[in-house]
């Protein structure tokens, strides 16, 4: 028998070829579709635009080809619904396909390896090293590990890189407090990045308040109005400063002292900046440098117990310091979309948007209004989008890469779509064109309001220990004797999955209870039936040979369904994996998870007396446990044997 790799796929093609011959048109004016429901049958072709063309009514063209259709060994029945063409699939020779390929490919069985390897760099998380990652940073997390996992399950070479935002005045005011207090190591029993977040919140609440006071004084007889509005904003700072000392009084009670003394903290802050950006002060280098190192090792123990891994950990102030960004500038200055723009030097993309097909080229959303880009501040730092300019090319010209996918929340569109523009204009066409921003939408906590510049947020490390909590106390309550690492990896993968499941476009509320649920949608429950369908194979002890299976078995119910499923499944996760949706391989995990559970509950599988009934549904359950392990593996999950 001939090996395929997508024996739904293969069938449907033999289908059309058929159809294509009979009604003596191309094969690309047949269109095949799933229909939504299995009653409406396994393939659904539209016969509208065909009716046109050959000027004929569905319903003849149906008279005319039904009875050549059925000829075909892979048709089972056909019927005429709403200018439908459904079909239904012979179960028998689908079966027998879909468990010779599951024999022959055991674990490549799934996805479809590429003939046409690609390098994609994958850059991910870059948080900014100023506080602990949060759940946000979890989605990127996991839509990181995710997207890496499918590429590379495809067949391609994936490269990761975390981009260390070490520059800015976000660091420059975090150091200047960390400076303050004398570069201190964080006390025993406090994560390195949880206390470079409670410095930089807390220098910048006392920075606030300081400023709003001074505005204050002028707007009480200036503007009395204003001055109420300002008054509510100072309770806030307020609030947050006593939340804040609480934590760590005497080290907030010597920032408060320190900063109080400094005349103007923005010129301070510009100040640094400017000093790290030009390496001029090896005293502010080495601060800025172990400062955020500090943080960097918080996020690494975080993100290793996420499963997330970086071949290049790379800081944006090398660009600057081995000259990449100053090159950048200088090439700017010589192209020929350089102008002034608010009395700023910038690259202005007006001429650019006029050409014909550059929006869809370069992926820019359709109604954006695109700005120049601002290459440098007044005070002749750089900015962030023009740093990006020269570390985009880096990431290009390092690795000799094809594409490359940075996952950034939606928030930076704008800066994404100007990166892209910037690089077209500067001659780096291919870059610009390879260029993907994947975006993603925001992820909320209930109740929770955060706010990282004044230390109001939960951190993913946080998240990570509730829901390992929550997970041991659902498995002890159901019976089951798991033990810590269970606990973990379950809490884990129900992370990943539920930050991953989801479209990207979509924002996320996050409920522990929800991503833990064992009866439906989550990554425990995926997780779980794989489980079971490994027990059914392990209480089998093996599985019989294909010459032993009755194909008739799987004819109708839930067993047809699951077989339609397995079949189908290489084609769609090869699909989602080309379209980077980790959405629809959840949506397919989950679709899966539900036909079988179903079908367990109402079908003997070992003790099914019927010797080549036990055989086809032992196949089944295997091609079942396949296509999860493939799928979660897909998602960055790894399957559990047992739970």
């Amino acid at each position: 028998m001939e090996l395929v790799s997508e024996p739904f796929r293969y069938i449907a093609e033999s289908v059309r070829r058929d159809l294509s011959k009979e009604l003596s048109i191309p094969e690309n004016d047949l269109k095949i579709e799933i229909p939504p429901r299995y009653e409406l049958g396994d393939i659904a072709i539209p016969l509208h635009a065909v009716s046109k063309k050959l000027g004929s009514s569905p319903e003849h063209i149906y008279d005319t080809i039904k009875d050549k259709l059925l000829r075909n060994k892979y048709i089972e029945s056909v019927s005429l619904s709403s200018g439908y063409l459904d079909i239904w699939i012979n179960t028998q020779e689908l079966s027998k396909i879909t468990f010779h390929a599951i024999e022959e490919l055991k674990d490549l069985y799934g996805v479809v390896r590429t003939n046409n390897p690609k390098r994609y760099v994958v850059e991910y998380v870059s948080a900014n090293p100023v506080h602990p990652l949060h759940i946000g940073s979890g989605r990127n997390a996991a839509l990181g590990i995710a997207i890496s996992s499918m590429l590379k399950l495809r067949g391609h070479e994936v490269i990761t890189r975390f981009y260390i935002n070490d520059m800015g005045r976000q660091v420059a005011i975090m150091v200047l407090g960390f400076m303050l207090l004398g570069m201190p190591d964080p006390p025993e029993g406090v994560k390195e990045d949880h206390w470079i977040g409670y410095i930089y919140a807390s220098t910048n609440t006392i920075i606030e308040i300081i400023q709003l006071k001074k505005k204050l004084e002028k707007l009480k007889e200036e503007d009395p109005e204003e001055y109420r509005e300002k008054l509510k904003i100072l309770d806030e700072l307020i609030a947050d400063a006593s939340r804040l000392s609480s934590k760590f009084p005497s080290v907030f009670d010597t920032l408060v002292q320190k900063l109080s003394k400094i005349e103007d903290p923005e010129a301070e802050i510009s100040k640094l900046m400017i000093s790290y950006e030009k390496a001029s002060d090896p005293q502010v280098v080495k601060a800025f440098r172990k400062a955020v190192d500090l943080c960097i090792a918080g996020f690494k123990k975080t993100l290793e117990t996420l499963g997330a891994h970086f071949d290049y950990w790379d800081y944006e102030s090398d660009l600057a310091w081995e000259g990449v960004v100053e090159q950048v500038i200088q090439a700017a200055r010589s192209s020929r979309y350089f102008s002034y723009y608010k009395g700023a030097p910038a690259l202005v993309f007006d001429e650019i948007l006029k050409e014909r097909g550059i929006r869809e080229e370069l992926r820019l959303p359709k109604t954006l209004e695109i700005p120049p880009l601002i290459l440098m501040r007044s005070d002749e730092t750089t900015l962030y989008t023009v740093r990006d300019i020269g570390y985009s090319v880096k990431k290009f010209s390092e690795t000799g890469a094809d594409y490359v996918i940075n996952i950034i929340a939606s928030e930076q569109t704008l800066p994404q779509a100007q990166l892209r523009l910037a690089l077209y204009a500067l001659g780096f066409k291919r870059e610009a064109s390879n260029l993907i921003h994947y975006s993603y939408e925001m992820v909320m906590l209930p109740g929770q309001r955060m706010s990282g510049r004044r230390g109001r947020y939960v951190t993913l490390d946080e998240v990570i220990d509730m829901t390992i909590n929550k997970s041991s106390e659902i498995l002890s309550g159901r019976g089951v004797k798991a033990s810590e690492d269970i606990a973990k990896v379950i809490a884990v993968s129900a992370i990943k999955y539920a930050l991953a499941s989801v479209s990207p476009s979509k924002q996320i509320v996050f409920r522990v209870e929800e991503v833990l649920n064992l009866e439906r949608n989550s990554a425990p429950y995926i997780m779980y039936t794989y489980a079971r369908a490994s027990s059914i194979l392990n209480k089998a002890e093996s599985i019989p040979p294909l010459n032993e299976v009755d194909f008739k078995a799987g004819a109708e119910g839930r067993r047809r369904q699951l077989l339609i499923e397995i079949s189908r499944a290489p084609t769609e996760l090869t699909k989602a994996i080309d379209e980077l949706k980790t959405e629809d391989i959840a949506s397919m995990l989950n679709r899966i998870s539900d036909l079988f559970n179903s079908w367990y509950q109402e079908d003997q599988v070992i003790r099914d007396p019927d010797p080549g009934a036990r055989a086809y549904k032992l196949h089944l359950v295997r091609g079942v446990r396949q296509v999860l392990a493939k799928g979660l593996m897909a998602l960055g999950i790894k399957p559990l044997e047992r739970i």
